[in-house]
C-alpha cells in the first residue's frame, strides 16, 4: 500500500525536526550561555583576518619590513647616528675614509660624520641652500649653493673658496666624469653645464625644461640628465651629442640612477589637473621678510613660525608618481606606481643588487624589483627621506622635516616588532584566539601581545599590553578584556646564527559578540501590482471632446489623463504587499511571522510564519473591509539555540481595506427638449472617496465627468449633465463609478426618443 502525506502532515514533521534540533543545540550550549549572566552570546565565532600589504601598512611596522604580497619579516637594523638640527638634508657623499658629508637647508650648512660616528659642522656657506654636494678623485668637496648658482671648493679644514659662479639661479646636482670635468645641473633656465679642470665652462645643452634635477653616468661614460617642468630624459654621449631618450608626459623627473648592468631608473612625479591628462605643478607661495624667504601659511595665533623653506621644486602631494626602467637598448617600462607620492629619491645598492626608493610623507623606504614587487623596508620618524647613500657596509639615509641621518645595516637585526592597527569588531565582543600563519625555520620564535579598548585610537583608557606569549602551534589565546577594538603586536626573533628569520603570512583574530536582537527599521504596506488591463477606447483628439455634454458650464473631458481625475476602473488588486527593512548585527539567519488586527480588535491574528524573505503578498479578500494594522515579528532562532535567540517586532501604520464597490444611489434621466436629456446621479462609498466617474451612450467612448462641486474629495458626490441631442429610438446611458481603492460599479438607464409627433416637448419615456 502506498502511503501519501498531506502538505499539512509534512509541514508538521518539518517543524518537529527543527524543534528537536534546536533542543539538542540548547542542551549543548546552555552552559556556554550561562558563563556570563545577563548577556546572550552568539554561538558562531567571527574573525578579522589581516593578510595584505594594505592591511599591515595600516598598522605600525616598527622594526619590520612588509612585502607587497603581505609578508612581514625582520627589518634591517636602523640607528639614528646624527641630528644636524637643521630643517632638511638635501644631498650626501662619502669619502674614501668613510667620512659622510651632508648638504643641508635652510641655513647653507655642510656637516660631516666620521666613520666612528662623530658628527660636526664642516662648512657654513652664505647661501640658504646646498642642494648638491660631490667629491673629486682627490677627495675634495664641491658644493652647489642656491639661490645664486655658485660652486664652492671646500678644503679639509672646511674653508670654502669660490670655484665657479654659474650665474644661474639654482644648482640641483653635481657630477664628475673620469677626466675630472664637473657637470652642473641648473635651474630655472634648464641648462646643463660642463666645467673643465681649467675652469672653462661650456653649455652642454640648453633644455626647454625649467630645471635639470639629476645626473648619472653609466659604465660606458654616457651621461644622463632628467628635468622638471617637463619630464625629459636626455642621454649625452662622451662626444657631447645630446639625444632625447624619453619624454614621460608628466611634470617632473625627480631622480635618476643606473644599475651595474646599465639599466636606468627614473622617479617621475606629477599632479593631475584634469581628466584629460593635463598636469600642473603648483609651487608654494613665498614672501620676503627682511631678505629671508619664508612660506606663506595659515597657523594659529601665537604658534611659532615654520622654518624658512628652500626654493626647491615643490613637493608634489596629491598627484601621480611612477618609477620607470629604461634598459640599455632604450626600451621603457613602468615597474612601480606607489600609493604614496611623491618619489623623493632613488639609490641602487650594488652590494645587494637592490633598487631603493623613498616615497610619501611617512618616512618610508622601499625596495623595488623589476617585476613590480616591492617591500616597505623601513620607516623613520621624520616625514621625508630625501637622500640615500653608502656607509660602512650599509646605507645612510637622511631626512627632511628635521635634518637627521640614519644608518641602515642589513645583517645585524635579530628582532623585529610589528604593531597592528586597532581592529574594529563594531561592538563590544569577547576575544578568542589569535591564529598566526608563519614560516618558522630553525632558530626562530614568534611572540604575541594584545590590548583592547573602546576608542578607535588606542589611548590611556585601553587595557595595558598583555605579556608577550610565545605562539605554540601558531595559536595564542587573547587575554585582553571584552571591548570593541583590539590591537595586537608580534615580536619576530631569530638566533644570531640562524639562516633566516620568521616570515608572518597572516593573522586571524577570533571573537564572539553578544547575540543582539534583530532590528526592524520600517514596515511598508502597499497595494499589490496587477497586470495592466486593455485600455478603454477613448477619443483620439486631445483636449475637450466637442461631443461631450455640458457639466454645468463645462463639457466632460475625454479619458486621457487618469492621474488627474482618479483611479482606473477595476484597478483594485484586492491584495497588499507587505515589506519590512530588517537587519541583524550578528548576520544571523532570520525568520519572520506576520499578523493582522482590525483597529477595533484586541488580538493579533497570524497570517504566516517562518518567512525567510522580507516581502509578503496578502490577499485582503479574506477579511472584511475596514481599518487594519500589520505586525511583523522577527527572530534569529534559526542561528541560535532557543535560550539565546532574540526577537523584535514592529507595527505598521494604519491602512484601510476596501474591496466593496461604490453605490450609484440615484440615477435618472429627464427629457429637457427634443432628444436632449438631463441626467442626475448620486454616487456613494462606505470607506473611500469617489475618485472617478465616466459615462457613455450606447457603449460609445467613455467620457469622464466632474462632480457638481468641481472636485473629487468625498465619499458621496452629485453629478448632473445634459446629453447632446439623441436620435429617435431607444438609447442606453451607462454610468461607471470608481472609488479611491479602484473598486468599480456600473449602472444604466434607458431613454427613448419618440418621433416627430413628440416634438411638442412632452416627456420621453425613461426606464432603468
Amino acid at each position: 500500500m502506498r502511503l501519501e502525506r498531506t502538505a499539512q502532515d509534512q509541514r508538521k514533521e518539518e517543524t518537529n525536526l527543527k524543534t528537536r534540533a534546536r533542543f539538542s543545540a540548547t542542551l549543548c550550549l546552555i552552559c556556554a550561555a550561562a558563563w556570563l549572566p545577563g548577556i546572550l552570546w552568539g554561538i558562531s565565532s567571527m574573525r578579522i583576518k589581516e593578510d595584505s600589504f594594505k592591511d599591515f601598512t595600516k598598522g605600525d611596522p616598527k622594526s619590520t619590513s612588509i612585502s607587497s604580497d603581505g609578508k612581514i619579516t625582520i627589518a634591517p637594523a636602523l640607528e639614528k647616528i646624527y641630528d644636524t638640527k637643521e630643517a632638511l638634508i638635501w644631498d650626501q657623499c662619502v669619502g674614501a675614509d668613510g667620512t659622510l658629508y651632508l648638504a643641508s637647508g635652510n641655513n647653507g650648512k655642510i656637516f660631516k660624520i666620521s666613520k666612528s660616528g662623530k658628527g660636526e659642522l664642516f662648512c657654513d656657506l652664505e647661501e640658504l641652500e646646498v642642494y648638491a654636494i660631490t667629491m673629486d678623485k682627490e677627495g675634495v668637496i664641491f658644493a652647489g649653493a642656491s639661490p645664486g648658482g655658485k660652486i664652492y671648493r671646500i678644503g679639509q679644514d672646511g674653508e670654502p673658496s669660490l670655484f665657479y659662479d654659474t650665474q644661474e639661479d639654482y644648482i640641483w646636482d653635481l657630477l664628475f666624469d673620469g677626466e675630472q670635468n664637473l657637470y652642473v645641473a641648473t635651474g630655472k633656465n634648464g641648462k646643463l653645464l660642463k666645467i673643465d679642470p681649467e675652469k672653462q665652462c661650456t653649455t652642454v645643452y640648453d633644455s626647454p625644461a625649467a630645471n635639470i634635477l639629476s645626473l648619472v653616468r653609466d659604465a660606458n661614460g654616457s651621461l644622463y640628465a632628467v628635468t622638471q617642468g617637463k619630464a625629459f630624459l636626455y642621454k649625452i654621449s662622451p662626444e657631447g651629442k645630446v639625444f632625447m631618450l624619453y619624454e614621460s608626459g608628466l611634470d617632473e623627473a625627480r631622480h635618476i640612477v643606473c644599475d651595474s648592468t646599465g639599466n636606468l631608473y627614473v622617479a617621475l612625479n606629477s599632479e593631475k589637473l584634469s581628466k584629460k591628462g593635463m598636469f600642473i605643478i603648483t609651487p608654494p607661495a613665498f614672501q620676503e621678510n627682511g631678505g629671508v624667504l619664508s612660506l606663506v601659511e595659515d597657523r594659529p595665533p601665537g604658534a611659532p613660525p615654520s622654518p624658512p623653506p628652500a626654493a626647491r621644486p615643490p613637493t608634489i602631494g596629491k598627484g601621480k608618481s611612477s618609477l620607470v626602467k629604461i634598459d640599455p637598448q632604450g626600451y621603457v617600462e613602468e615597474i612601480w606606481r606607489p600609493e604614496e607620492t611623491p618619489i623623493h629619491c632613488l639609490y641602487f645598492d650594488p652590494q645587494r643588487k637592490h633598487l631603493l626608493a623613498a616615497a610619501g610623507e611617512k618616512g618610508n623606504l622601499y625596495v623595488v624589483k623589476d617585476n613590480g614587487d616591492f617591500t616597505l623596508l623601513r620607516s623613520v620618524e621624520e616625514k621625508y627621506l630625501l637622500s640615500i647613500g653608502p656607509r660602512a657596509g650599509g646605507l645612510a639615509v637622511s631626512t627632511g622635516s628635521g635634518g637627521v641621518v640614519y644608518q641602515l645595516q642589513f645583517d645585524e637585526a635579530e628582532e623585529g616588532i610589528f604593531w597592528s592597527r586597532a581592529v574594529d569588531a563594531k561592538t563590544a565582543v569577547k576575544w578568542g584566539n589569535c591564529f598566526i600563519q608563519a614560516e618558522m625555520p630553525a632558530g626562530v620564535q614568534l611572540s604575541l601581545a594584545t590590548r583592547s579598548g573602546n576608542s578607535s585610537e588606542p589611548d590611556d583608557t585601553w587595557s595595558p599590553w598583555s605579556e608577550f606569549a610565545p605562539v605554540p602551534n601558531q595559536r595564542v589565546p587573547i587575554t585582553s578584556p571584552i571591548a570593541q577594538f583590539l590591537q595586537w603586536q608580534v615580536k619576530l626573533q631569530k638566533k644570531k646564527k640562524a639562516a633566516a628569520g620568521p616570515v608572518l603570512d597572516f593573522a586571524e583574530i577570533y571573537y564572539t559578540m553578544p547575540n543582539l536582537a534583530p532590528r526592524i527599521k520600517r514596515i511598508t504596506v502597499k497595494k499589490a501590482r496587477v497586470a495592466a488591463k486593455p485600455e478603454i477606447k477613448r477619443p483620439t483628439e486631445p483636449g475637450i471632446d466637442k461631443k461631450a455634454p455640458l457639466v454645468g458650464n463645462l463639457r466632460g473631458r475625454p479619458g486621457t489623463d487618469e492621474k488627474a481625475v482618479g483611479k482606473a476602473a477595476d484597478s483594485n488588486p484586492k491584495k497588499i504587499t507587505i515589506s519590512w527593512d530588517v537587519s541583524d548585527a550578528n548576520d544571523d539567519e532570520l525568520e519572520a511571522t506576520l499578523y493582522f488586527k482590525g483597529e477595533s480588535e484586541t488580538t493579533w491574528k497570524e497570517i504566516e510564519d517562518e518567512i525567510t524573505n522580507t516581502r509578503y503578498t496578502f490577499e485582503t479578500v479574506s477579511i472584511p473591509d475596514g481599518p487594519y494594522r500589520i505586525k511583523v515579528g522577527v527572530t534569529d532562532l534559526p542561528s541560535n539555540p532557543e535560550p539565546l535567540a532574540r526577537t523584535a517586532s514592529l507595527v505598521s501604520e494604519l491602512f484601510v481595506v476596501d474591496n466593496t464597490p461604490p453605490e450609484i444611489a440615484t440615477f435618472s434621466a429627464r427629457e429637457k427638449s427634443a432628444g436632449i436629456f438631463t441626467i442626475t446621479a448620486t454616487a456613494k462609498d462606505g470607506a473611500s472617496i469617489i475618485a472617478a466617474v465616466q459615462y457613455n451612450v450606447d457603449a460609445d467612448d467613455w467620457l469622464y465627468l466632474m462632480p457638481t462641486d468641481g472636485i473629487f474629495d468625498a465619499a458621496e458626490e452629485l453629478f448632473a449633465f445634459d446629453t447632446e441631442s439623441l436620435t429617435v429610438g431607444e438609447h442606453t446611458l451607462s454610468l461607471m463609478v470608481t472609488d479611491d481603492e479602484g473598486n468599480t460599479t456600473v449602472r444604466k438607464v434607458l431613454v427613448t426618443v419618440k418621433g416627430s409627433g413628440n416634438a411638442s416637448g412632452k416627456a420621453a419615456s425613461a426606464k432603468d
